[in-house]
């Protein structure tokens, strides 16, 4: 006989799936039968989350290493029973641990976050079988711009020149002086690059390139000893400042550089200092920078913070996250001026930074939307010979981080992503109040027409009318009437959000 279990997932009540350390966990499991029943013999949640590196080359060039960071298990049905329902579901709720890393993914190594979900049973035959079900999470450390040093908000000077010519003969040189507003951002902010190519050289420059790149550390011991861990820097973006600046020109330099969505720096001691990401460009040119003299600057525990980061969870990490710009200058191919500058990528942005219609709300997420980071790629949740009724986009998960399109500081990009967001949120909310309208005047004219047949006393055309009457109600109550668990839940959800299951309806201002 074919198995009649139809159908087993896991659904949360956040429709994101991204959380914080600390936070609480909501979700149902969903479990339907085709016909008949089944004997249920256990159900069980995992909440598990891993880590992973495997790099491979020399001895000392390789890792492999695992770490689970959180496992935890409980039981839903403990003690055997028989399960006539044709649909039945479970709630369940957790806190994630408040010492975890935040998910992320890279070639070679990542960290995720997963719940599954076994049921063992027997079926109308007696076999037994089982059945997984899967659903990914996203855990984000927080790392609040509000409590890193005023430092970090403060404009920074970078020159760099190059000089060409052997001995006595003098082949020119070439100058680049640029002035970066800040080094602490959010994603979805904009960097303000503000400076001048000069080319007194007899050299054609082909382009001034910022490439936004990500650093990831790999070791066992990665906090305590930098010098023995593995490197791999990832270009996320490169915007380009300046092109084709010829011989005797002068270009001036002025760029809001958009931050993509990117998983934020690791919040750990000493992982962003400016020195740690120099490059080694030989001896025939020695670069110099005012930033040098800057010395542990961008440390995020080295200096004093408004609200202290001393504290920081100690939690034992394979990867360590940091991020920096590199600005190029171009010439024959070759990049002859290269210029560092790190950066942090924070969680929450400053409250500075938030528009009016925000400030007068304490939890400064609710700017946020999360969005996929275009580099990374789904992680498979499940191995492919477990039985699972699953859905292809269930069984694996691709992480999202905050990304703020609304702060004054916003890019332009990020702002037209906005408007974006909040034309279909206007769409969703239009949508949702004609639907309502029709199903209002339906069951109207559906108790009309019940009414009406009552007095001809036609018995077949009530009972149709009724079923569809009744099956239309039973569709409308199952979505709007939840478990007071889930009703919470969804009583966060902003209204104005695009997973808000209840939209308020459109006002003719809202679209104006």
């Amino acid at each position: 006989m074919k198995d009649n279990v139809s159908d087993f997932a896991i659904d949360l009540s956040r429709k994101d799936c991204c959380y914080t350390p600390g936070d609480t966990l909501h979700g149902r499991l969903h479990l339907k039968l085709s016909e008949g029943s089944i004997d249920i013999t256990s159900l069980k949640i995992t909440l598990l989350g891993l880590g992973r590196v495997n790099i491979k080359g020399k001895k000392e060039e390789s890792l492999q290493k695992s770490l689970i960071y959180m496992r935890k298990e409980w039981t839903i049905v403990s003690s055997p029973m028989s399960l006539y329902e044709q649909e039945r579901t479970y709630d369940f709720e957790d806190s994630l641990p408040e010492c975890i890393p935040s998910s992320f993914y890279s070639t070679k190594g990542h960290v995720q976050y997963s719940i599954i979900a076994v049921l063992e049973y027997k079926n109308n035959d007696g076999e037994p079988s089982m059945v997984k079900a899967v659903r990914g999470i996203t855990v984000i450390e927080e790392l609040d711009l509000n409590k890193l040093s005023k430092s970090y908000f403060e404009p920074i000077s970078e020159f760099e020149h190059r000089k060409f010519g052997w001995l006595s003969c003098f082949g020119g040189q070439i100058r680049l002086t640029l002035n970066i507003d800040r080094t602490a951002f959010v994603c979805g902010e904009g960097m303000t690059v503000v400076g001048r190519i000069e080319n007194k050289s007899d050299r054609h420059i082909e382009k001034v390139s910022a490439s936004f790149q990500r650093i990831i550390r790999f070791g066992t011991e990665i906090e305590e000893n930098t010098e023995t861990s593995l490197t791999d820097t990832q270009e996320m973006q490169e915007d380009i400042l300046a092109m084709y600046v010829e011989e005797g020109a002068s270009i001036k330099i002025d760029k809001k550089i958009h931050i993509p969505p990117v998983v934020p720096s690791t919040p750990s001691p000493g992982s962003h200092r400016r020195d740690c990401h120099r490059e080694e460009h030989g001896t025939r040119f020695h670069l110099r920078r005012k930033s040098h003299l800057l010395t542990g600057r961008l440390s995020i525990s080295s200096q004093r913070s408004r609200t202290s980061l001393t504290s920081l969870p100690q939690i034992q990490r394979l990867m360590l996250i940091s991020y920096k710009y590199t600005i190029r200058v171009k010439s024959g191919g070759v990049d002859i001026i290269t210029i560092n500058v790190p950066v942090i990528i924070g969680s929450r942005p400053l409250t500075d930074t938030l528009s009016k219609d925000f400030t007068s709300r304490r939890d400064t997420n609710c700017t946020a939307v999360y969005k996929l980071c275009k580099h990374d790629r789904a992680i498979p949740l499940l191995d492919s010979k477990e039985r699972t009724l699953c859905n292809k986009a269930q069984l694996q998960h691709l992480n999202k981080y905050p990304f703020f399109s609304d702060l004054s500081t916003s890019s332009k990009q990020s702002k037209k992503l906005g408007i974006i967001a909040n034309t279909i949120r206007a769409e969703n909310k239009v949508m949702s109040t004609i639907l309502h309208s029709v199903m209002d005047e339906r069951h109207g004219k559906s108790a009309a027409g019940c009414s009406a047949v009552t007095a001809c006393d036609s018995p077949d055309f009530i009972d149709t009318g009724r079923e569809t009457t009744s099956a239309k109600h039973a569709e409308e109550v199952a979505f709007t009437k939840l478990d007071p668990l889930f009703r919470q839940a969804f009583q966060s959800t902003p209204d104005n959000s695009i997973d808000s299951p209840h939209p308020k309806v459109l006002n003719v201002e809202d679209l104006l």
